[in-house]
């Protein structure tokens, strides 16, 4: 293990080609130290997380909660005839809307509110089945904002496995001179992302107390990363930079993409 941890952080790129040239048995496979090291980082990653039992500071009277309708977010408004929540411009229960108990909506009651409303008598349009499960889970998730970030992060450490084999596609694809199978390509990519999750574990602990010390940790992976490119795919500095740069513009779409499907899918499945 200290010998992977060695080779894998002090030389990059090093431990790509001695698992492509077929020299693996002295070091830990690159499979196993990508899912230990991807589950350490969601751990320290959910210990800086907010924590589950946060609330939302709302007030029906003086707040509205917009979702998919221009505003986001907690906004301050004069109207007190608003429900005190919109999901993309529909107001899910009427405006002061009572509980059975007699109490008005409050933060962590909107799921409640609003599957009173869709079984009320007086609601003559009651939604469809996949509209009252979207909605639902929204006002589940803003009843307990902490618990869906808590999901989220879990879930984003998973995205990030679906999302390795299109950075090796990547390196395939700006790096097609040096004749590599995709595995090889592949090989690199969970390297370079057992270093980065590595790097973002240390930087979990240190963005609070310490941020001048993340920003370097950001900048070293940068660095890391061109020097790996450049020691496995023999390229000029000037060529692995452009390189370099023109993956991580495609990459970081698909991180927003994948990101976002990530997002609606723990809405949806939580």
């Amino acid at each position: 293990l200290l010998r992977t941890l060695g080779l894998l952080l002090f030389f990059p790129g090093r431990l790509t080609q001695e698992y492509n040239a077929g020299r693996r048995a002295k070091y830990v496979s690159p499979f196993k130290m990508y899912f230990v090291v991807s589950a350490l980082f969601v751990f320290f990653l959910s210990l800086n997380g907010p924590n589950k039992d946060i609330k939302l500071n709302f007030s029906p009277e003086t707040d509205q909660i917009n979702i998919g309708s221009g505003d986001t977010g907690i906004t301050n408004t004069p109207k007190p005839k608003k429900s005190g929540i919109s999901l993309f411009g529909d107001e899910p229960f009427p405006p002061d809307y009572k509980l059975v108990d007699g109490s008005s909506v409050k933060e962590g009651r909107f799921h409640e509110a609003y599957t009173q409303w869709q079984k009320d008598k007086k609601n003559h349009e009651p939604h469809p089945f996949w509209k009252q499960t979207l909605y639902g889970n929204i006002c589940t998730a803003l009843d307990a904002p902490g618990v869906y970030i808590s999901n989220l992060i879990q879930s984003i450490g998973k995205a990030m496995f679906f999302l390795l084999p299109f950075y090796a596609f990547l390196l395939a694809v700006f790096f097609f001179r040096s004749r590599r199978y995709y595995v090889e390509h592949l090989i690199l990519a969970i390297n370079n992302h057992t270093t980065a999750f590595l790097i973002g574990s240390i930087a979990d602990l240190t963005i609070t107390r310490f941020p001048v010390v993340t920003g370097v940790l950001i900048f070293s992976y940068w660095l890391y990363e061109l020097v790996a490119l450049r020691i496995v795919y023999g390229r000029s500095w000037l060529g692995t930079i452009s390189r370099q740069f023109m993956i991580w513009v495609a990459y970081l779409f698909a991180l927003i993409i994948g990101f976002a499907i990530t997002a609606i899918i723990t809405l949806i499945f939580p």
